[in-house]
């Protein structure tokens, strides 16, 4: 009876011990996987619903080829990272690179799905309540009225003190003082973030240096983001943008006119496509066809190669330029040669186009 009773003892430590072995494998396996990287390299919006099981969630994610199996997922979340009931509903953009172990990392967060826009370089208000509209974060009414609080304006806005003295209004409100890039907010954010954002962005450009520059010419931020706004507007074309700057500081050097037909279109309610000559001799303080000097505020969000180009411009002593029709420009350094070039890339070019039949 002894000898019977040390034989089965005998067997049931083998068996435990096969059994320790056995698991121990398996939890190293398990750990294993859970170091492993996945091998697609995509990337895939996930959203965990509310109320979704983590076995459930396993399943999804074999489906969507970010794990190599839910079995494994599930046993490894459950126990042996132990972090079951730490999943959290939310929207996901997960790598197929990813572990599991940085996916059940990230499903812990409960992120909300970031919804994005990209503002191009010269877009102005409307621009940019019509992209944050067509981005799904809020209509484009709402950024409108955004746009127009007071407060916004008072926290953003850089009143030249010359302003202040007279009185004078900025029209244009925070037009220029949002910075042109791409944005991604979660579905629920207020549209003042959205524009504080923005701003914060503008005023991340003007680093040491560009303030130095600001401090050595004596120009300051509204000063600087109307000029540059002009000048976004004025070309297209890179390399052009410190020739035009240089043009548009030599007039105000000399009490020139900054004769910006940017700078009139902005000013004209619901713009048809063409300027009249009701609208170059209008009033309108955006007219600097007949007001000298800046208008008072910019007329659209400069980038930073504009906002630099004011304060870096090129050294010439060019006047003047027209369109050559490509979107590049002639320049000329008296009226005379400009008579010369508007005949050639204005007078003569659209006279030789023959009408399309």
């Amino acid at each position: 009876m002894v000898r019977l009773t040390k034989f089965f003892l005998k067997i049931s430590v083998v068996f435990l011990l096969v059994l320790v072995g056995l698991v121990s494998g398996y939890w190293q396996m398990l750990e294993h996987f859970a170091d492993t990287p996945g091998d697609h390299d995509v990337r895939v919006e996930f959203e965990i619903i509310r109320g979704e099981t983590p076995k459930h969630i396993a399943v999804r994610l074999q489906s969507e080829h970010l794990i190599s199996s839910a079995n494994k997922f599930y046993i490894y979340l459950r126990f042996v990272a132990k972090k079951a009931q730490a999943l959290k509903a939310g929207y996901y953009l997960i790598n197929g690179t990813d572990t599991p172990d940085q996916i059940i990392s990230l499903l812990q967060k409960g992120l909300k799905k970031e919804f994005p826009f990209t503002v191009p370089e010269g877009a102005n208000k409307n621009d940019i309540a019509q992209i944050i509209s067509n981005s799904g974060l809020a209509s484009k009414d709402e950024v409108l009225l955004a746009l127009k609080n007071p407060i916004l304006f008072d926290e953003m806005v850089d009143v030249p003190e010359l302003f202040k003295k007279k009185n004078k209004v900025i029209p244009g409100g925070i037009e220029g003082y949002l910075f042109p890039d791409t944005y991604r907010f979660p579905k629920g954010t207020s549209v003042e973030i959205i524009l504080r954002k923005m701003n914060s962005r503008m005023l991340q450009q003007f680093d040491e240096a560009v303030k130095s520059r600001m401090a050595e010419y004596n120009w300051n931020l509204h000063e600087v983001l109307t000029l540059a706004s002009i000048i976004e507007k004025e070309t297209g074309v890179p390399e052009e943008r410190n020739l035009i700057a240089s043009i548009f500081l030599n007039r105000l050097k000399i009490g020139m006119r900054l004769q910006s037909d940017p700078t009139v279109i902005y000013g004209i309610k619901n713009y048809q496509g063409n300027i009249k000559k009701k609208d170059l001799n209008s009033s309108d303080v955006y007219n600097t066809y007949a007001h000298s000097g800046l208008p008072p505020g910019p007329i659209a969000s400069p980038g930073l190669e504009s906002i630099r180009a004011v304060l870096w411009p090129a050294k010439t002593k060019y006047l003047y330029f027209v369109s050559k029709n490509d979107g590049t420009h002639e320049f000329c350094e008296n009226y005379l040669c400009h008579q010369k070039a508007v005949n050639k890339w204005q007078v003569k070019y659209f006279k030789n186009i023959k009408p399309a039949k």
